[in-house]
């Protein structure tokens, strides 16, 4: 007999006891997979949903960082978006060695369709968002679980790092941190509108439900900003945020990246006015005048090439 044994009030421990047989000697892979699948009991699953585009260059890096999160109970759906390079042949790797990996394949239809595929295929509690070119610090989805599981909040959303050649810069949080109300964030937001800390999905975390719920999608029409649609579209369903001031994540702008395609004048004018309507809504609780609007139009987009520098080897962060 072997005896299993939850002591989830005592620090959520789990272990299996095996008793002295030399029979079971031969079964010890077994037992390392059924203490790991109880330990994963405690833990809600986390989908990492990983787009990615020609990225043969960074893909490895970025999934060998999710691969090595503090957090291990996920599985990571990556969006191969019609690659021609050997993108598609270092994802089946992952997929090999590590079965938390999944690769998912399609044309070339945009980072938004490949989002939306992932989250339709996506079992976890909760989403997380990375892009290709990019990378997260050792411990972001533990840091992000922990304050979702602490708080009840159905967003969590960190600070990060701009990577600008050799240099890494800390880019500053909004100013506050802890548990807000809905309406607390947006008002935090509606100061600077184009910050990068609010339109992207990589410095946040998620709760599937919701999103099923809701039905909440990328707007796959939109080939900038698309992210930033669905943090106005997701918001509307929040009641609680919980800010975190420690950064999770590295970015860097790379040319060519799906992020960067497809944006011409035209696109970005319609882009910005589908963008208006949502973020007027968003909004209108705690507005007190129309001249409360103009930031959005009037503001630059700011990605954190400016902030805190980093003398620390990023692989240390």
């Amino acid at each position: 007999k072997i005896f299993y044994s939850l002591q989830p009030k005592t620090g959520g421990k789990c272990s299996v006891d095996i008793p002295d047989n030399p029979d079971y000697n031969e079964n010890k892979m077994l037992m390392k997979e059924i203490v790991r699948e109880l330990k994963n009991m405690q833990t809600p699953l986390v989908s990492i949903i990983v787009p990615v585009y020609n990225g043969a260059e960074t893909i490895e890096k970025c999934l060998r960082r999710i691969q090595r999160q503090t957090y291990s109970n996920l599985e990571v759906l990556v969006v191969d978006d019609g690659s021609t390079d050997e993108t598609k042949a270092i994802c089946q790797g992952f997929c090999q060695e590590d079965r938390r990996f999944h690769l998912l394949c399609q044309a070339h239809l945009g980072v938004a369709a490949g989002r939306n595929l992932a989250m339709r295929q996506a079992k976890g509690q909760y989403l997380q968002f990375c892009d290709s070119d990019d990378w997260m610090t050792w411990d972001a989805t533990e840091t992000l679980m922990q304050a979702a599981i602490t708080t009840g909040s159905e967003l969590i959303t960190a600070g990060f790092y701009r990577v600008v050649g050799e240099r890494v810069y800390e880019h500053a949080h909004i100013g506050v941190s802890g548990i807000m109300t809905k309406n607390e964030f947006v008002e935090n937001m509606m100061r600077a509108p184009g910050n990068f800390y609010y339109g992207v999905l990589w410095n946040k975390l998620y709760r599937r439900a919701l999103i099923e719920r809701h039905m909440l999608s990328c707007p796959e029409d939109l080939s900038w900003c698309e992210d930033t649609y669905f943090n106005y579209t997701y918001l509307k369903y929040v009641a609680t945020v919980t800010v975190l001031p420690q950064p999770v994540y590295f970015y860097q702008k790379t040319k060519g990246s799906l992020s960067t395609t497809r944006i011409t004048l035209t696109r970005t004018i319609h882009t910005r006015s589908e963008l208006f309507e949502h973020y007027k809504e968003l909004t209108a609780p705690v507005r007190k005048s129309r001249l409360q609007l103009v930031p959005f139009w009037v503001l630059p987009a700011l990605d954190g090439g400016v902030g805190i520098p980093k003398n620390r080897n990023e692989e240390e962060l």
